[in-house]
């Protein structure tokens, strides 16, 4: 959590705020970035560096969609959107597995809690 909390920026104070609640011993109150990702990959191209900024920010609410991921500058050589598949709604695993599949996990996750 350290390593972590010491490279992905925390871009919203309230984000902070709520990592002082459940973690007060990894943030403190002059918590900030300590190294940012330029200097940590000093020889990455300035594209890559903004998509890795994008994808790593703390609050998964503030990162990049996939969707827009593969849009990023840095993917575009390597995109095809005409070949990219896109869902019309959110994936969820419970509907690619087996009803057996994720009854037995349910139930094997219940079981260590008792």
């Amino acid at each position: 959590m350290r390593l972590i909390l010491d490279t992905v920026p925390v871009i919203r104070e309230e984000d902070r705020q709520e990592l002082l609640k459940v973690m007060p011993c990894f943030v403190g109150q002059g918590w900030g970035v300590k190294r940012s990702l330029r200097k940590l990959l000093p020889e990455v191209e300035d594209k890559a560096i903004d998509f890795l900024e994008c994808i790593l920010t703390f609050n998964p609410m503030d990162r990049l969609t996939a969707e827009a991921a593969l849009c990023h500058p840095y993917l575009q050589r390597y995109s095809c959107p005409q070949d990219e598949p896109v869902s019309l709604q959110p994936f969820r695993i419970e509907d690619e597995l087996e009803d057996s599949l994720v009854t037995e996990h349910a139930h094997a996750l219940s079981s260590h809690w008792d």
